[in-house]
């Protein structure tokens, strides 16, 4: 399986790059990286059964892959006002070099949409199972209604924040 999350800055991508990761990597031997481009990964990795990718970009050869089924990609999107106002609070980043990267990444999704799964943040942050099952179909994952909880439980951003914040600065 070749597969990538390829999502708007700030929309849930890193909760669905995880949700991919822990379908796949049951499901045989998986090779993961942050990169635009699954051709390269696959050269990079040939002896893998699964390679997936984070990025929020995607190369050409990606998107002709999508195009004609032989890789799937998973697009996270958030309304943009929403996603700006999380990559500049988040992030410090000036207003040009914000108003650059989105606009870089709307014409991106112009290409995705026809050939992704386009997921709303909305879902994955309001019905996380839902949003779990939406990828296991996508990459064609037959899987469990306790094996989506379980991993939408793990992926919780409520739990897992008051996690990190419990952490200490000399916590190992």
């Amino acid at each position: 399986m070749l597969a990538s999350v390829v999502g708007m800055p700030r929309s849930g991508s890193t909760f669905a790059f995880n949700v991919a990761r822990q379908l796949l990597i049951k499901r045989g031997s998986l090779h993961q990286e942050v990169s635009a481009d699954l051709v390269d990964a696959l050269l990079r990795a040939p002896s893998f059964d699964n390679i997936l990718l984070k990025s929020h970009e995607a190369s050409e050869t990606s998107l002709l892959l999508a195009k004609h089924g032989a890789a799937r990609l998973i697009c996270t999107v958030r309304p943009i006002a929403d996603a700006v106002a999380s990559w500049i609070e988040t992030f410090a980043f000036d207003e040009a070099s914000t108003v650059h990267q989105f606009s870089r990444w709307l014409e991106l999704f112009e290409k995705l949409k026809p050939v992704s799964l386009v997921l709303p943040f909305a879902m994955i942050d309001s019905t996380p199972i839902e949003a779990c099952s939406h990828i296991a179909r996508h990459l064609g994952v037959v899987v469990s209604e306790d094996e989506l909880g379980a991993i939408a439980g793990e992926l919780d951003k409520t739990e897992n924040k008051m996690k990190f914040d419990a952490l200490s600065a000399d916590d190992p």
